[in-house]
């Protein structure tokens, strides 16, 4: 029942035609919606998912009323905040969808402050982002304390673990969301046994896990890029681990949807969405897969979801630029990653689930 509902509500959400805005020949303008990502191919699937957003108002609209302009965070450090500047000052965008890493959001989030244009985060996770008190900045993904919470929750309370390891590669955002466990660790009294930080430049990841594999614990929490979480989890495996794995799905996928029918991801135990998982995400996926060729990764929907909030935010605005920062906040949605509404620091707020695979199985942890 409650799915059928969400399909409603979400198919509901994207079949309402904007009244649109028009010159004094009656000819629609067009609207255009930045996007500022870390880099066009690490965020190809990003892109993909932000557009099928737009596209699916262009088409229910029955006309051009949107169009997507992407600027890229390549080359040398702070080219982040020169690009979300021009996606304000020489593309004329109306509101900002952001998919980029913690030090990059930091940069186009200044700009946005300044510049009093809406920036809408769909990937950044770093809790430091919403301490800027920017009204019109927010996220549509739970940051690294509202995870941590959950799995100190999960970890020491209810499972009662007590010798729990800490990894992370050497990223920007692994490492604040390693310090985000470790804080929310502490202050709910309990204590990290270890924590191991992996430098690519100085250690060989295959002895990195071994290594791993044979410091004593009941659990480990790790946070890293894709390839180097996968290839630790399977490392473990191969060494006969047995420990549970905790993360979140963030740190799993990369641009394609994360296949765990594979004995190798046994006793992960990882955050995501439930309706990715469940019927809104396979029809996300399925849809998505039809107009771009590949099933994407948990990172389009959250795009496509950033990008429909910027849309609501558009039409409930009455199509004025100066109406997006006042009602941004206030439009909810119930999207591919569930509901979304936000706090007043814009954070996103809700609950968000846990699952475990077992023997190549997904199951909701209770």
């Amino acid at each position: 029942m409650f799915f059928n509902k969400l399909k409603s509500l979400l198919l509901l959400f994207i079949l309402i035609g904007p009244a649109g805005i028009y010159n004094t020949y009656g000819q629609a303008e067009i609207v255009k919606l930045g996007m500022i990502v870390t880099s066009f191919e690490e965020n190809k699937v990003a892109i993909d998912g932000a557009q099928l957003a737009i596209d699916n108002a262009n088409k229910n609209a029955n006309q051009e009323l949107f169009k997507l302009v992407v600027r890229s965070c390549e080359g040398p450090w702070g080219v982040g905040s020169k690009e979300t500047v021009n996606l304000i000052y020489e593309d004329n965008v109306w509101a900002i969808l952001g998919s980029l890493d913690g030090r990059n959001a930091h940069l186009a989030e200044q700009v946005a402050a300044k510049s009093h244009i809406p920036l809408l985060s769909s990937w950044a996770t770093d809790p430091t982002l919403s301490r800027a008190y920017v009204p019109w900045y927010m996220r549509c993904i739970g940051d690294d304390k509202t995870n941590a919470r959950v799995m100190v929750n999960q970890i020491f309370q209810i499972e009662k673990h007590t010798k729990v390891i800490l990894v992370s590669d050497d990223t920007y955002d692994a490492k604040m969301s390693a310090e985000s466990f470790n804080k929310m660790a502490g202050q709910s009294g309990y204590k990290i046994d270890h924590y191991y930080e992996y430098n690519k430049l100085e250690q060989n990841l295959i002895s990195f896990s071994e290594e791993l594999s044979r410091y004593e614990s009941d659990a480990i929490v790790g946070f890293g890029n894709p390839d180097f979480m996968n290839t630790l989890m399977i490392g473990l495996n191969k060494a006969g681990n047995e420990r549970k794995f905790y993360s979140t799905l963030k740190y799993l996928e990369d641009d394609h949807y994360f296949d765990f029918n594979d004995t190798s991801f046994n006793n992960l135990v990882f955050i995501t969405p439930a309706s990715w998982l469940l019927d809104p995400g396979e029809l996300f996926r399925e849809d998505f897969n039809k107009n771009f060729g590949y099933y994407p990764s948990l990172k389009a929907a959250y795009a496509f979801d950033g990008m429909n909030l910027i849309l609501g935010a558009i039409r409930k605005s009455g199509f004025t630029i100066e109406g997006i920062k006042d009602n941004i906040r206030e439009t909810d949605l119930v999207g591919i990653t569930g509901p979304i509404a936000f706090d007043n620091l814009g954070n996103r707020k809700g609950t968000i689930e846990l699952f475990e695979v077992i023997e190549g199985a997904l199951r909701l942890v209770e």
